[in-house]
């Protein structure tokens, strides 16, 4: 994942696209609802959340799929 921090102006517009493509993939209503300018989907903000969100739902993967050793690890 970029820095959030470090992205700014075409760079994070690029990010955003790209993260919203994805989301189009999964969920075109949902992918239409944040495209207008006023979702908050265009703000770091939203972003850092749904990274945060992501990064939840893998580990949550990963732990469900691990057992005896690499699951203490987990």
């Amino acid at each position: 994942m970029p820095d959030l921090g470090e992205l700014h102006g075409e760079a994070f517009k690029t990010y955003c696209e790209l993260v919203w493509d994805a989301i189009d993939d999964v969920n075109s209503a949902q992918a239409k609802s944040l495209y207008p300018i006023d979702s908050g989907f265009w703000e770091k903000k939203w972003h850092k959340r749904w990274i945060r969100k992501q990064f939840d739902r893998i580990y949550d993967k990963v732990e469900s799929l691990c057992e005896g050793a690499a699951g203490l690890e987990v």
